[in-house]
């Protein structure tokens, strides 16, 4: 097994690890070992890309794992971020689908015999470390209205225009 295809398996690895610390985030530094846990992640994603790229090593086992790499360390932060941080159900949804869709056109190309590999990013990176990170993820959120906590039950009606 090549070096990009183990930094591949390492995100795979790292993603349970991440899980964790994100569930036991009151113990002391758990927050911050979930942070670090996730950009690492996310690295190994810029990296592996770069160097089989780079190098000549770009494999099959590569193109079918890597996206499907991102796809747990995404889908996990995703959940987790809709249980610890109020991120709404319907970014989720959007965001997972999309994600469901992109594997089944590459499952279905694979079953025909021909690799989808994941695109470049501009930088001729990965493509996917931008939606990794918690900010990029975030950014959909104001988008869709939900109901204010405290707010618009009986005798309480939310403030118009407050998204959260």
């Amino acid at each position: 097994m090549n070096l990009p295809n183990k930094l591949t398996m390492l995100r795979m690895v790292m993603v349970p690890f991440f899980v964790a610390a994100m569930v036991l985030e009151s113990l002391p530094g758990a927050r911050l070992a979930a942070l670090i846990l996730f950009v690492a992640a996310s690295l190994t994603d810029l990296l592996d890309g770069k160097i089989a790229r780079s190098r000549g090593l770009v494999t099959d086992f590569g193109k079918l794992m890597d996206p499907l790499a991102d796809k747990l360390l995404v889908m996990s932060a995703l959940v987790m971020m809709m249980e610890r941080m109020d991120l709404s159900g319907v970014v989720v949804i959007i965001l997972l689908a999309r994600e469901f869709l992109v594997t089944s056109l590459r499952l279905i190309a694979a079953s025909g015999g021909k690799v989808i590999a994941a695109g470049k990013g501009q930088d001729g990176g990965a493509d996917g470390v931008d939606r990794l990170f918690p900010g990029g993820l975030c950014r959909g959120a104001p988008l869709v209205e939900r109901p204010v906590p405290g707010g618009g039950g009986a005798g309480h009606p939310a403030e118009p225009g407050v998204r959260v």
